[in-house]
């Protein structure tokens, strides 16, 4: 069983169990394929496998959840794969190996996911924060001047005065957030925000962020004054 990391999920592995094929890509129909490799399908079974396509004909994207019944047949893939040269853009992707085992005869079928939230990028992560803060339960922080509209996440360590937090704000462990106002945005542990108003936002790990109004992706450990 392969699984990409920079996502969240949602599936039926119990399908696994009498399976009659050499191995399953897990799917779902997206209204824009061309951030992802597309699976065509013909009865049961995947029949090519396009990665990032110019132009797409399947809307059926394959998620980065894969099941190989033998590993061996997959190296090989890879092997010949490697061997050919077969990359796009310079890189080696795990489709265009299976792609090498549906053409010398393996069955590969698509099963689907109920639940997939992408974090393969900054607004992919923003819809994936949004998403958990709309199915999860939390209980935000109460106390003078702060505004809190739900639905917002502050970790029981984070320290935040004077503030207006959310929709949509997750405040990480040991974060300090005052005189702010935080919409939209992921705060990650241990950075400050401060006299700043910030929306769509990532703000990374030990970052700190200092000033007007703003959309910012900062990385961990930075300093921006705005």
């Amino acid at each position: 069983l392969i699984l990409f990391p920079d996502m969240l999920f949602e599936a039926d592995f119990s399908v696994l169990s009498n399976l009659d094929a050499d191995g399953v890509m897990f799917t779902k129909i997206v209204d824009d394929p061309s951030a992802f490799g597309i699976a065509v399908v013909d009865g049961d079974r995947i029949v090519r496998l396009i990665e990032k396509p110019a132009e797409p004909i399947s809307t059926l994207a394959v998620i980065g959840i894969y099941y190989i019944k033998h590993m061996a047949e997959l190296y090989a893939a890879i092997d010949e794969q490697m061997a050919r040269g077969i990359k796009l853009n310079n890189e080696f992707f795990i489709a265009d190996a299976i792609q090498i085992m549906i053409d010398h005869g393996g069955k590969i079928v698509p099963a689907p996911v109920t639940v997939w939230e992408d974090c393969g990028n900054a607004d992919a992560l923003l819809c994936t924060n949004r998403y958990l803060l709309n199915t999860g339960s939390h209980q935000p922080p109460m106390g003078q001047n702060i505004v809190i509209v739900p639905p917002v996440y502050v970790d029981p360590s984070a320290i935040v005065e004077r503030c207006v937090l959310g929709p949509y704000a997750s405040i990480g462990a040991g974060a300090v957030v005052h005189d702010a106002v935080v919409r939209d945005s992921i705060i990650d542990d241990a950075a400050r925000v401060e006299l700043a108003i910030i929306e769509g936002s990532i703000v990374g790990r030990g970052a700190r962020v200092n000033g007007r109004a703003a959309k910012v992706n900062v990385g961990d450990t930075s300093t921006v004054a705005l």
